[in-house]
């Protein structure tokens, strides 16, 4: 008898702890403000293929050849530009449909810890550009997190990757494509949002004899810009229909059946000897 209840009382127990953390959410007005700390994507408009070895094989070529011949595309000139055009447009979105107020600029660039942080590494096959002034800090670490939230006040970090592509319809059509990668770490430095959103432009772009309007495709890459960010601020809206609170692990596996279209050939993150600093201390300088 003694078991039975002592068998019930463990049962019981542990699906109180389950329900308790099932019924965890989180919505992104609980982590205001927040701190954009970086925003990179792919150097140029790639045309999307189903194959992911060809980005693979070609990436380097490719932006060999973008970058000796094709200086003048669009494509290549405007890729600071969207990057900082999906920065206006989360510190517009955020706020009006999260609740969620972001840091300026200005002042999360010019914290001392921010300066002092080292940029993360990738592979150079897969090169990316940086909005303006900004580091790419997509492997950061817990303990600089924290140090640069301490210096900011901020009570969360947002960090995104963007990738632009343009797929083609039919012989006389195409649209564009965007993926975000975005990533919310917590005030103890711990990742709790790491989701991949996407959007197609809405406007078809016409291709005469193989060629298109490269100026309309890259205007109309702003649009979609806004949309996966409309879509990750309403998902977390407090609005009592926010997402359980989940690991690198899960949201990594519900991507799998919730992104539909290829990813860019993986960039291969090469981590450095820990620099991480004692969180009484600011970072160490390279």
């Amino acid at each position: 008898m003694k078991k039975s209840i002592g068998l019930f009382a463990t049962v019981f127990a542990l699906t109180a702890l389950l329900a308790s953390c099932a019924s965890t959410k989180i919505t992104l007005s609980e982590y205001s403000p927040t701190a954009v700390i970086s925003i990179i994507g792919t150097p140029d408009v790639p045309w999307y293929s189903d194959d992911p070895e060809e980005d693979s094989d070609s990436g380097f070529l490719t932006n060999i050849v973008n970058s000796t011949f094709n200086s003048q595309n669009p494509e290549l000139l405007t890729a600071i530009d969207r990057l900082d055009y999906a920065d206006d447009s989360i510190r517009h979105n955020l706020p009006e449909l999260a609740g969620c107020e972001v840091i300026e600029k200005d002042s999360v660039l010019s914290s001392n810890v921010y300066k002092k942080i080292r940029a993360s590494y990738f592979n150079t096959l897969t090169p990316t550009k940086n909005a303006t002034n900004y580091k790419d800090l997509s492997t950061i670490g817990a303990k600089n997190a924290r140090l640069l939230m301490r210096d900011t006040g901020a009570k969360s970090l947002i960090i995104m990757d963007f990738s632009f592509y343009k797929k083609r319809l039919s012989k006389t059509a195409c649209i564009g494509l965007v993926t975000m990668k975005i990533k919310v770490l917590n005030d103890r430095g711990t990742e709790i949002i790491n989701k991949v959103y996407t959007a197609e432009t809405e406007k078809q772009i016409e291709i005469f004899d193989g060629d298109y309007d490269k100026d309309v495709l890259v205007t109309a890459l702003n649009g979609a810009i806004d949309d996966v960010l409309k879509q990750f601020a309403v998902e977390f809206m407090n609005d009592g229909a926010s997402q359980p609170e989940q690991t690198a692990e899960q949201t990594e596996e519900m991507n799998k059946y919730a992104v539909q279209i290829k990813m860019p050939a993986k960039r291969t993150e090469t981590t450095p000897p820990s620099t991480e600093p004692n969180e009484t201390a600011a970072p160490k300088t390279e």
